[in-house]
């Protein structure tokens, strides 16, 4: 049952049932002309007839089928509106976020949405994620921006959908400033909270399978709001973008796109200051700890304790060991963060589990190195000291050695310069540019 809160009661709607790719088989027990055990005379292993073994119906060998077999989720749950944005209500949300040369003549009204929908972490495991949406009134489909948050915390109070404030400024919804740019271009925005943040359960931070889910389920939630709404809004045309941790579930999304989100038109994604390569940025933490080391390190180790059933008392030593779980579900940051002192060592934090086989694997499973056909373009900053240049660096090599098509802009400065000024706007005007058929660049060796 779909909860429609304060629009007008309940209705049903039925569940998504959208078919994945298939399976390949081993031996020649079929009845073509080839060795291999498929339906086609290819040769690749696979039925879908393209010459490659990667079941995704192209024949460029990059699609992945690791999660063929998850049945999509992505039902709504609930939607609520929150607030209607005119064109002057956006262009004033430009000016804040010091993005006026993304203005145009013709920026679209907006009407922005809470929603609550199905996901699931790990497989089968059926969860609810919320978000905030937002639907141009266009008249024709519009391309889809899915919008991924960086690092807010793991507890409920954590989740952007629940940021009602713009500085002193009530606005329900305000999560949204974050795609202002993309709403003044007319495109529709979907922002998942993640499963966890806000709804039942932990929150599986740095959990590739289980940020990507969330996100893509997150987008077939917004295309059944439409249908809700009366449709014809919200097209299949796709790209992903996102910060920090939100840069991590973009391409985790991005891996998973192939085989469990096939029926979407994806067009390209835009890490920000992606947190890609785990392990290089876990080596590098070991070498240079400091306060932010320890507050986003102990926030992976609780979630993969609760995800994984990793052992705990292996990873973190007293006072952190009885601390961080009530303090991770009850605080989110900056506050969480002053829990350790600026000045702290490694082994004041961290015990002997942080550098064994169970997180060396962990780390594996969660760096998002997963090939699609939409190309990547890595935006990231100078002089970031959380995700730092040796890693966005190993990512892109990474990235490119699966086969993506891969570009990777710097931005002078820090953390967030990839993300805000002409980071953001080059990251709306990119897509844009994709949308009209411009082709990606490429910088992987070839």
């Amino acid at each position: 049952m779909l909860t429609v809160a304060r629009l007008g009661g309940i209705s049903f709607v039925s569940s998504l049932l959208i078919a994945c790719g298939g399976e390949t088989g081993g031996g020649d027990a079929d009845a073509d002309s080839d060795a291999d055990a498929d339906t086609d005379s290819d040769g690749d292993g696979d039925s879908d007839g393209d010459g490659d073994s990667d079941g995704d119906g192209d024949s460029d060998g990059c699609g992945q089928n690791t999660w063929a077999s998850w049945e999509p989720k992505g039902t709504l749950v609930e939607y609520q509106e929150l607030r209607a944005w005119t064109p002057d209500d956006i262009r004033l949300g430009l000016q804040l976020t010091g993005l006026m040369a993304l203005d145009r003549p013709d920026i679209p009204s907006t009407t922005v949405y809470f929603i609550r929908y199905e996901t699931q972490a790990p497989e089968g495991a059926v969860r609810e994620s919320t978000g905030v949406a937002s639907i141009p009134d266009v008249g024709e489909p519009a391309p889809v921006l899915a919008w991924n948050h960086g690092t807010t915390g793991v507890g409920d109070d954590c989740a952007p959908s629940s940021w009602n404030m713009a500085g002193d400024i009530p606005l329900p919804g305000a999560a949204v400033s974050q795609v202002i740019g993309w709403m003044a271009h007319g495109y529709a925005t979907v922002l998942t909270d993640y499963v966890g943040l806000g709804t039942e359960g932990s929150h599986p931070y740095i959990v590739s399978e289980a940020e990507g889910a969330s996100v893509l389920d997150g987008l077939r939630a917004l295309a059944e709001l439409d249908r809700e709404l009366g449709g014809g809004d919200v097209g299949t045309i796709t790209f992903l973008a996102g910060h920090s941790q939100g840069g991590h579930a973009t391409l985790s999304a991005h891996q998973m796109f192939p085989s469990y989100a096939p029926e979407l038109d994806y067009r390209g994604a835009v890490p920000m200051a992606p947190a890609g390569e785990i392990g290089v940025l876990l080596a590098y933490a070991l070498e240079n700890f400091s306060q932010s080391t320890a507050t986003l390190g102990s926030f992976i180790v609780y979630a993969w304790s609760e995800y994984y059933g990793l052992d705990l008392a292996d990873l973190l030593v007293e006072p952190y060991l009885a601390g961080v779980p009530g303090w991770a579900e009850a605080e989110c940051l900056p506050g969480y963060g002053d829990h350790f002192p600026p000045e702290i060592e490694l082994a004041e934090v961290f015990g002997p589990g942080i550098t064994g086989d169970e997180v060396t694997e962990a780390m594996e499973w969660n760096s998002p190195r997963g090939c699609a056909d939409a190309p990547v373009r890595i935006q990231t900053g100078t002089t970031d000291d959380i995700v730092v240049p040796v890693a966005t660096n190993a990512l892109f090599a990474e990235l490119c050695e699966s086969g993506n098509v891969v570009e990777s802009v710097p931005y002078e400065g820090g953390h967030g310069a990839p993300a805000s000024g002409d980071g953001m706007i080059d990251a709306v005007e990119w897509t844009d540019a994709i949308l009209s058929g411009t082709a990606p660049t490429d910088q992987c060796a070839r």
